[in-house]
Formats: C-alpha cells, sequence, structure tokens
C-alpha cells in the first residue's frame, strides 16, 4: 500500500488536534466544539476511547458528528500500563475496531499505547531494561487484532 492509498479527509490540509484528554464527554460539549473544529478548518481529530466493555458506545456521538463535519476520527485506544493484552482484551479491541469501522462511523485509524517513554505508563512504573522490545511484544498482537478487524493500527506519541 502506497501513501496515496491511505484514507484521508476530503480536502485535508493537514491540520488536526487532540481532543479533551478524557475518555468521553456530554453531547453538550461535542454540540459545542466540532463546529470549532470546522471554523478551524481542521480535517484530523486524535481522541481517547477505553478498551472495556462500556467503551463501545462512549464516542459514537462524536464520531458521527466529525465525520458528519469532514473531520477524519482517530481512535487513540487508551491501554494502560504497556503490557501485552490478553485474550480477552484482544477480543474487546477486535469488536471495538469492527464497530467503529462500520458506516456511518468509519473510524480507519486506531492508535495502540501511550508515551513508552515514560516510566508510569508503564507496569513496574519505572522504563524497562529493553523498552523497545517490551513495547513491541505488546503492540505488535494489538496491531494484528486492529488489522484483523478492519483497522489501520498506529504508533503511540512519546512524551517530549
Amino acid at each position: 500500500m502506497e501513501l496515496r492509498d491511505y484514507p484521508r479527509p476530503q480536502n485535508d490540509n493537514g491540520r488536526g488536534i487532540h481532543w479533551f484528554p478524557t475518555l468521553g464527554q456530554k453531547r453538550a460539549v461535542v454540540d459545542q466544539n466540532v463546529p470549532r473544529l470546522v471554523d478551524l478548518k481542521l480535517r484530523w481529530l486524535v481522541f481517547w476511547n477505553g478498551l472495556d466493555d462500556a467503551a463501545l458506545l462512549v464516542n459514537d456521538y462524536l464520531i458521527k458528528k466529525l465525520v458528519a463535519a469532514g473531520i477524519t476520527p482517530v481512535m487513540h485506544v487508551y491501554l494502560r500500563p504497556i503490557v501485552p493484552l490478553d485474550d480477552a482484551a484482544l477480543a474487546r479491541l477486535h469488536r471495538l475496531v469492527a464497530y467503529y469501522r462500520d458506516p456511518p462511523r468509519r473510524v480507519d485509524y486506531f492508535q495502540l499505547l501511550y508515551e513508552p517513554n515514560v516510566a508510569g505508563e508503564w507496569a513496574e512504573g519505572q522504563l524497562p531494561d529493553d523498552p523497545v522490545g517490551r513495547f513491541l511484544d505488546a503492540w505488535l498482537p494489538a496491531a494484528q487484532e486492529v488489522i484483523n478487524a478492519g483497522g489501520l493500527p498506529g504508533f503511540s506519541p512519546l512524551w517530549p
């Protein structure tokens, strides 16, 4: 797949931001702020979503509003701490991705894990001896599950 083949928003200008650092928000917050995103001519929005069973619908309204406004949603699946997911969590991730891939939601991109260069993101509360290897041990199975469910996995951001 070449770069031009990846899904992009119509009239993509490369502008995007990270939504509120919460796992969900009220409809009034969405209704107040999505028009602001449109006014700013943003085309991408990263937002957090949990992985528990309640997370399946928590951002449904936000995603529908973003898609209707021509803004591409990027779901950051908030997985913490950085450890490999067990089979039950991988199954929940599959359900989450499959649900949000279906129209009218159409989320294509799923960012996994969070700030692997921050000690507090690790189960031990400190950076491991092999953070890259340990990160990949956690990321690769989760990324494969995103692909299996029809999504495109992304790396987590680093803390500056």
